[in-house]
């Protein structure tokens, strides 16, 4: 059984030390042939296998055949041509400030340019060496241009738009050479998270192919089911032996907590191949990839820009929307569907809206879990607790129980953090519910209104209506009122009719009164 490659991101070192290696070079071909272009684009979340993509770009551009020995592209007609490569990995690039990017970036293309024999030490800016070290280069061979991780230094600093300009200013500098150079760089592969078009990049080199969306790249990156099946069985077969179950459960409880991204419209998903390389690993299904990096910028954009976060599981988005992405306006949709924390679920070719989701249980859990813990005073232990509590209460039909420990909550948000609207409330509210399992829907739909918040469990339906600026008798009353129960009748299970009223003195839930059919 080959050991697995957790953590390996260098090609020739995975080849060397034998192993695994999901073969991607099928699709790899179609890229270095021609038969799409010359010059790609490829946003993909973090943590999903584009550094490793690279690598196995730099390795074949050199000629190195004996690394791809067994593997598709080797019994294929590949040419396997020796060409420069200039290879920039913007993830190792230091740039906590504009200047420092400035330096670093030269810093690689002067190392580069040594290792070619090549001196371009005098030029004084990144764009200069750049197209001196692309000439040079190209006298002899032809030149690949290979960026990794292309974004990495503006997203390290999205919460400091001034510093943030600045390396756009470089960066635009950068790639408007890059677009410049036209015949001497034969093959241009870029990598990042998000696309942000003031980059020069993306406007005016008309022969840039982006295949973000493209269903071409659907499963570049990623693991589908087939690959699952194929490299990793006998791993999950060591799982069901050790843990006495069956392999099929295996596979089912995988699918569930690490599958579900889609990159395209076509209904092609892919797991999350770092977090499904650590379950095999330690054999434990657990949050992996989302505690390699916080996404403390995405709930203070939530924060700052008031943002309703229990519509993010059924939002849409139109298609032009995901074109490109500004620094000067911060999307919060857009963002979240390029960083990984929504997935593409269907697209309407009529409306070219694209529905979007959380793409499993790993990445709801943890986001939603994060937001809670970000906006409160609570310990992650103190919210597990009060979890276990609610889950049991509602479970129960307990609401006296329920609200109690709901208090908790709401009386561990900073009041420089609570803000004057019941949507505010309403989103906590959403966000408890869903960590506790609870089946939940907000804004539902009848023929007379929406209501707030539908909760379903085993035994239960709890149809929830919320006032800030009146009691909870008016919020039972307005569900009465417009009967908002009615289309839930025939489910056969007790329904609770639940107003609640928040209070702005006490900044928590000031009284809540139910009625049961």
């Amino acid at each position: 059984m080959q050991r697995l490659p957790v953590g390996i991101q260098s090609f020739d070192m995975l080849r060397a030390k034998n192993l695994v290696y999901v073969d991607k070079t099928e699709q790899i071909y179609d890229l270095v042939t021609g038969k799409r272009g010359y010059y790609f684009f490829l946003s993909r979340p973090r943590r999903f296998g584009k550094s490793l993509l690279v690598s196995t770009l730099k390795e074949l551009f050199l000629g190195n055949k004996h690394l791809f020995e067994s593997l598709w592209i080797s019994n294929s007609d590949y040419g396997w041509e020796p060409h420069h490569v200039i290879h920039l990995d913007f993830s190792t690039i230091e740039s906590r400030s504009a200047d420092e990017f400035r330096h670093n970036l030269a810093f690689e293309l002067d190392s580069i340019a040594q290792a070619n024999n090549i001196n371009i030490n005098a030029l004084s800016s990144p764009s200069l060496k750049l197209k001196e070290l692309a000439t040079q280069l190209a006298q002899s061979k032809n030149v690949v241009l290979l960026i990794d991780e292309y974004d990495r230094p503006l997203l390290q600093h999205v919460d400091d738009f001034v510093v943030m300009r600045e390396i756009q200013k470089i960066m635009s500098d950068f790639y408007a050479t890059v677009k410049a150079m036209g015949g001497k760089i034969s093959f241009l592969f870029m990598t990042g998270i998000t696309k942000f078009s003031k980059t020069s990049i993306f406007s005016g080199m008309n022969n840039l192919i982006d295949l973000t969306l493209s269903p071409d790249a659907a499963s570049l990156l990623g693991y589908t089911d087939a690959e699952i099946d194929h490299y990793f069985q006998q791993h999950m077969q060591v799982i069901a032996q050790e843990q006495g179950i069956d392999i099929a459960n295996v596979k089912r409880a995988v699918r569930h907590w690490y599958n579900g991204y889609q990159f395209s419209k076509v209904p092609q998903t892919v797991y999350n191949p770092f977090s499904v390389l650590m379950y095999l690993l330690t054999k434990d299904l657990r949050n992996y990839w989302f505690e390699t990096g916080t996404p403390s910028f995405l709930v203070n954009l939530i924060r700052a820009k008031q943002y309703s976060i229990e519509g993010l599981d059924h939002a849409e988005i139109h298609a032009d929307s995901l074109a490109s992405f500004e620094i000067d306006t911060m999307r919060l949709i857009p963002l979240l569907l390029q960083t990984g924390y929504l997935t593409i679920k269907g697209y309407n070719a009529e409306t070219q809206n694209y529905q979007l989701g959380y793409p499993n249980e790993e990445t709801k859990a943890s986001f939603l879990l994060y937001f809670i813990e970000m906006i409160t005073t609570a310990e992650t232990a103190q919210l597990s607790n009060a979890v276990s509590r609610l889950t049991k209460a509602l479970k129960e039909g307990n609401l006296e129980q329920f609200f109690t420990t709901l208090k908790i909550f709401f009386a561990s948000v900073p009041y420089t953090m609570q803000l004057p609207q019941e949507k505010y409330y309403q989103s906590i509210f959403y966000v408890i519910l869903n960590l506790i399992g609870a089946y939940v829907h907000s804004e539902v739909a009848t023929n007379d209104g929406r209501i707030d918040c539908m909760v379903e469990t085993d035994k239960h339906i709890y149809i929830f209506e919320f006032k800030l600026y009146d009691d909870e008798h008016a919020a039972l009353a307005q569900i009465e009122q417009k009967k908002y129960y009615q289309r839930f009748l025939h489910e056969g299970k007790t329904i609770q009719l639940v107003g609640v009223a928040f209070d702005m003195k006490q900044r928590n839930i000031g009284g809540w009164i139910s009625r049961g059919l």
